[in-house]
C-alpha cells in the first residue's frame, strides 16, 4: 500500500500514514490494515480547483497516527526490496497489496471476445520493472511500457503500465495473490467463473452489473462525503457567527 497510493509523515512522535478515496472498499481496507495500531480518521475533502486528471469534487482523506516503530513507512521504496524477491511467497503478497492500491483486473470486449487482462499502472518504473523481472522468472510473459508521457495529464514522470494479457496467466496470477480489496475480489471472482468463456455476448450481463455495483457504490460514497464536508462546514460558520 505504501508503494502504491497510501503516503506517510512523521508528526510529533507518530508516523502519519494517509491515502484518499471514493471507495468503499479502500476505506475498508485502510482500516483493516491500520486500526489494529491506531485510531483510523475518515475526513471529508472537497476539491476547489480542477486540473486536468479528473476527479470527484468530493472524497474522503483516510488518517492513522501509528507509532514510530512505523517509521519505516516515510521512506517510500524506489523500488522492490530484495528479500522480496527473492521470496516467491512473499512476492506474492507484496504484489497482492501493490494491485490492491494500483491494479486493474481488466474484463472486457474484445471484438465479439471476452478479453481478461491484469494491469498495474504507476509512474514508480523501479517498482513495475521489478515486478516484471520476478513475474519473468516465475514464467509469466508481462509486458512494460509507457502509457503516458511525461507532462501529458501533469505526470511529473512517464506513466506506466504493466500488462498481463494472456489469459492461463491472468488467471494463474488470480489464483495466487491474497488480494483484499473488496472491489478486486469480486472481479477476481466473476474472471474465475467465467474463465473458460470465450464471447462477450455470454459475460456481458454480468459483467455490466458488476461494474454498475461498483459505481453505485462510489456514488454514494462521494454523496456521503459531500452531505459530512458540507455539515461540517455549516457547523463552523455557525460557531463563527
Amino acid at each position: 500500500m505504501r508503494c502504491g497510493d497510501a503516503s506517510a509523515q512523521k508528526i510529533g512522535k507518530q508516523i502519519r500514514a494517509t491515502t484518499g478515496t471514493t471507495h468503499p472498499a479502500m476505506i475498508n481496507l485502510f482500516k483493516d490494515v491500520f486500526s489494529d495500531y491506531g485510531r483510523v480518521r475518515f475526513i471529508s475533502c472537497r476539491h476547489m480547483k480542477r486540473d486536468e486528471i479528473p476527479r470527484p469534487r468530493f472524497d474522503w482523506t483516510l488518517q492513522c497516527d501509528p507509532d514510530q516503530s512505523f517509521k519505516f513507512l516515510v521512506r517510500k521504496p524506489k523500488g522492490v526490496p530484495k528479500w522480496i524477491l527473492n521470496d516467491n511467497k512473499c512476492f506474492l503478497h507484496f504484489l497482492a497489496g501493490y494491485f490492491d492500491s494500483e491494479d486493474t483486473i481488466n474484463i472486457t470486449k474484445h471484438g465479439i471476445y471476452l478479453d481478461l487482462r491484469l494491469w498495474l499502472h504507476s509512474e514508480a518504473l523501479e517498482i513495475l520493472k521489478g515486478i516484471k523481472d520476478k513475474l519473468v522468472k516465475l514464467l509469466y510473459h508481462p509486458i512494460l511500457r509507457i502509457a503516458q508521457k511525461k507532462g501529458e495529464r501533469k505526470h511529473r514522470q512517464d506513466y506506466l503500465q504493466l500488462d498481463i494479457h494472456k489469459r492461463i496467466e491472468v488467471i494463474s496470477l488470480l489464483q495466487s495473490l491474497p488480494l483484499k480489496h473488496e472491489e478486486k475480489r469480486k472481479r477476481r471472482k466473476l474472471a474465475l467463473e467465467i474463465q473458460d468463456i470465450k464471447r462477450w455476448s455470454e459475460v456481458k450481463d454480468r459483467v455490466m452489473a458488476l461494474r454498475e455495483a461498483v459505481r453505485a457504490e462510489v456514488k454514494q460514497c462521494i454523496q456521503k462525503a459531500r452531505e459530512d464536508y458540507e455539515k461540517r462546514h455549516s457547523a463552523k460558520v455557525s460557531q463563527a457567527i
